[in-house]
Formats: C-alpha cells, sequence, structure tokens
C-alpha cells in the first residue's frame, strides 16, 4: 500500500472507531436514563410499601392490645367460644402480615454511576 492509502485505511478505521464509541457512549448515557428513572420510582414505591408497613404494624399492635385486654382477670367481656376463636384467628393474621409487610420493604439500591465524558473531537 502507498503512504496515502495507508492514511486513507488510517482515517476510515478511526472514522468507523470514533463511531462506534459514540453509539457506546449513547448507550451507556441511555442506560443511566433509566436507571435513573427505575432508581425513581423504587424509591416511591419503598417508601409506599413502608407506609402499609407502618399501618400493618399499627394493626396488629391494636389487634394484640384488644386481645390482651379482652383476656385479662380484670374484662368484664366474656367472647363465646366462635367468638374467642375468630379472634385468635384475626390476631394470628394481623401478626402475619405485620411480618410480611415489614419483610417486603427492601433496601434502597446504590445510585448509579456517572456517565463518562465525551473524548474531545478535533
Amino acid at each position: 500500500m502507498m503512504p496515502s492509502e495507508e492514511f486513507q485505511e488510517m482515517s476510515r478505521r478511526h472514522g468507523i472507531e470514533l463511531a462506534i464509541y459514540r453509539c457506546l457512549l449513547e448507550l451507556e448515557t441511555q442506560q443511566h436514563k433509566y436507571m435513573s428513572t427505575i432508581t425513581t420510582e423504587l424509591a416511591t414505591i419503598q417508601s409506599s410499601l413502608a407506609s402499609i408497613a407502618t399501618g400493618i404494624t399499627s394493626l396488629d399492635t391494636q389487634v394484640q392490645t384488644l386481645t390482651a385486654s379482652l383476656a385479662s382477670a380484670g374484662s368484664t367481656s366474656t367472647l363465646s367460644a366462635a367468638d374467642q376463636a375468630a379472634l385468635d384467628a384475626i390476631a394470628a393474621t394481623s401478626a402475619s402480615l405485620a411480618t410480611l409487610a415489614n419483610a417486603a420493604v427492601p433496601a434502597a439500591p446504590a445510585a448509579p454511576a456517572p456517565a463518562p465524558a465525551a473524548p474531545a473531537t478535533s
């Protein structure tokens, strides 16, 4: 090959490599954009789950308090066997839901790394 042909071939390869790099950079930029959106949505979901878990835990506390109050020696209320069975079932379900709700709140993911800067073009 003659020097000018070699130069043209090198220029062509460089142009292709630069185009590939720009495409990869654009893909990475899009990935960061999508991950940012996903991270924001996940934070909203986590907040909602945390609120649900808090509400269920509060409900469980109230059910357990009522159960303890009805079972105490000073209580004047007498429950039928069916009512007691229903209360026991509600208390068990409430405790189970509180455990599940608290386990369902996932930890927040790490923030994505920023996209690299584009190389200077000449």
